[in-house]
């Protein structure tokens, strides 16, 4: 991995799923965290070290999952205004419970080739453990930088 500070292009052509994950990440959502604890922990670490600069304002999980990465993303931005988003419903239920009692924090179903958000809506854009995932990358990726705000930070990692 190159320097945080140092900006890396990634070329893609394809991404190795070819079908909806949706409904297998559905079926591990109740034992997600427990079961990819460790993968989990190691690759938030990497993106929260990526995410360092000025404190967000607003940021977007992509890929959010089960809602680990904003779980920290919380602890570490307690003013920030959080959203994810993710296709499967079993890991926006599990996020959901994380967040019942915290307004700041939302999570809705999309996919990453087609965020729902306005352009330039988020000074934070961070995917984590999910665009292995997503179909078209390139497409997602073009998605991301959309809604970044000019000066934002894109944070990727995926292992």
């Amino acid at each position: 991995m190159g320097n945080p500070a140092t900006p890396t292009t990634i070329t893609t052509t394809s991404s190795h799923c070819r079908k909806d994950t949706a409904p297998a990440y559905d079926r591990l959502a109740p034992q997600y965290d427990v079961r990819w604890a460790r993968y989990v922990r190691e690759t938030c670490d990497q993106a929260l070290r990526y995410l360092d600069g000025p404190n967000p304002q607003r940021v977007l999980d992509v890929g959010c999952g089960s809602g680990e990465f904003l779980r920290r993303l919380r602890t570490r931005y307690p003013a920030a205004v959080l959203t994810g988003v993710d296709p499967s419903a079993g890991m926006l239920e599990v996020a959901r419970r994380k967040f019942e009692h915290d307004p700041q924090v939302s999570v809705h179903g999309a996919y990453a080739e087609r965020l729902l958000f306005r352009d330039e809506s988020f000074d934070g854009v961070v995917c984590v453990n999910a665009l292995h995932c997503v179909r078209d990358a390139p497409g997602a990726l073009g998605e991301m930088v959309r809604v970044l705000r000019p000066g934002g930070r894109l944070v990727v990692v995926d292992w």
